[in-house]
């Protein structure tokens, strides 16, 4: 199941591979990342859980995420 988003504990939603908990991020209740493999959807910035946003379910840093979610960020 790689790359999809899927569901597992153990897989990271980006790469597929195995995450183990001291590389381990959680993002929303269902998807886990690699801390390395957490990065904007759209342009692939390397972001963090205080530094992004939420669109349909994906990650994105503030700078994309208003073309994902029609909402205009102000400066």
């Amino acid at each position: 199941m790689r790359g999809t988003g899927g569901g597992s504990d153990n897989i990271c939603a980006k790469c597929g591979k195995t995450v183990y908990d001291r590389e381990k991020l959680q993002y929303g209740p269902r998807k886990v990342y690699h801390k390395l493999c957490f990065t904007c959807s759209d342009c692939g910035k390397r972001i963090d859980l205080s530094s992004h946003q939420t669109a349909n379910e994906m990650p994105y840093c503030k700078a994309c995420f208003p073309k994902h979610s029609g909402v205009h960020l102000k400066h």
